[in-house]
């Protein structure tokens, strides 16, 4: 490939994902990844990743949740803070010393 075909395609890889970046939030969830249409054409908040998302951190990242609503996908806000919850409640069960016989917590 000459070096106009290797500049003319590394600029439109570079277009496409300057576009992307601007129109999606890529979230790397529990389940893969999701793409939502941005609210803004912004490069704010691109990729992120909710697998560990608490309550707390979706409060400081209201354009993020206001995206997920409108594209119609509230069960990755729900899905994140439940898995966040449970893992709480077994670190605290752990530290507590409330085992099953099994030897694993008895929260599931």
């Amino acid at each position: 490939m000459s070096r106009l075909g290797s500049f003319l395609f590394g600029a439109i890889c570079g277009a496409i994902v300057c576009f992307t970046a601007l129109k999606y939030h890529v979230l790397r969830t529990n389940d893969g990844y999701q793409f939502v249409p941005k609210l803004t054409a912004n490069f704010e908040e691109t990729y992120v990743d909710v697998r560990k998302f608490q309550v707390n951190d979706w409060n400081e990242h209201k354009a993020l949740v206001a995206a997920i609503v409108q594209a119609g996908k509230s069960d990755l806000l729900g899905d994140s803070a439940a898995s966040s919850l449970h893992e709480e409640a077994k670190s605290l069960l752990d530290k507590l010393g409330w085992r099953s016989q099994t030897g694993e917590s008895n929260l599931r």
